[in-house]
């Protein structure tokens, strides 16, 4: 067993200023360290060593790091697949095994640089384009289904974990959904739990079994999905970045699983056996739907608390 995937998150900063963006609240929350190219190297020949096979950069814009282009084509030399989380504003030179580009962005520029490094991107990568639909700023269906259509290119579509379930969101989702895959041959995934009620049996048939509907989370375990973070302090690690639960980095440069397991399970466990009166009857639950994602059964004291060493 080890920790297949594990992601980098080396600020908070970014060049984008996306009005629904939730990272800002967390930019005082760690301490924040510029990370040396040095370290990086320390870092991803431990992680390589102890069979870490996929590496991610993430939040908040990770090609404003100085190093970004040395440590994709160091970790890509020493065998790890790399993969990078961007707004695709700023252009990459050593270009990684797979690029994640928002699209929310968008929205919210008239940056023409982002639609020919998308296009640059395609050429030279695996791209997803991600589109994250929040209840406070749905943007006009039509011009979501233009703007991700043009590229035909995989879209993830994403929801904003601290909103809570509601019709108008998923009838929304399915559309576009349903518009990306049948009217223009676009593979569609999702990156969420989904509370399946929230779907009509018509539309969850549909999705199940035309598009990628994510349904089960392997937290805390490593070897899944799910990516194990490091934080831009350098010192704790998270097991999921939307839980609030942190730990030394030394059980993943140690390869220490078991004990790491030990550490997150009594509050994965407490989270999953919280949920409404109305799932626990339900045959899909627990199956196929966790109703919504975990981090949505905890309090808003508990979310705004997000510093919880353990």
């Amino acid at each position: 067993m080890n920790f297949n995937e594990v992601a980098f998150v080396w600020t908070y900063e970014c060049n984008a200023n996306c009005t629904y963006c939730y990272a800002r609240k967390y930019k005082n929350v760690y301490k924040w360290i510029e990370l040396s190219f040095e370290r990086f190297k320390e870092i991803a020949l431990k992680l390589k060593a102890n069979g870490t096979k996929n590496i991610s950069f993430i939040w908040w814009e990770s090609t404003l790091w100085k190093y970004i282009n040395e440590a994709i084509k160091f970790a890509k030399e020493i065998g790890l697949i790399t993969n990078i989380d961007t707004n695709a504003i700023k252009r990459l030179t050593e270009i990684p095994d797979k690029v994640s580009i928002h699209t929310n962005v968008l929205f919210f520029t008239k940056n023409a640089d982002i639609i020919r490094n998308i296009d640059f991107y395609r050429r030279n990568s695996r791209v997803t384009l991600t589109y994250n639909v929040h209840d406070i700023w749905k943007y006009d269906l039509e011009l979501v289904k233009r703007v991700l259509s043009k590229f035909k290119l995989t879209t993830l579509l994403e929801f904003i974990y601290d909103q809570k379930p509601s019709k108008d969101i998923w009838n929304y989702y399915y559309e576009l959904a349903r518009y990306l895959k049948e009217e223009k041959g676009i593979r569609v995934i999702s990156a969420w739990p989904h509370p399946i009620c929230m779907f009509s049996q018509e539309q969850f048939i549909y999705l199940k079994y035309n598009t990628f509907l994510s349904g089960m989370c392997d937290t805390p375990l490593p070897q899944g999905e799910t990516e194990t973070i490091i934080n831009p302090d350098w010192e704790t690690i998270l097991p999921c970045w939307a839980l609030p639960f942190t730990t030394s980095i030394s059980y993943l440069l140690d390869n220490n699983i078991p004990e790491y397991i030990k550490k997150f399970a009594p509050y994965i466990k407490n989270l999953r056996q919280t949920i409404p009166n109305i799932c626990k009857d339900c045959n899909y639950y627990g199956k196929t739907c966790q109703y919504w994602c975990m981090v949505n059964k905890m309090s808003p004291e508990d979310r705004d608390n997000w510093k919880i060493l353990i």
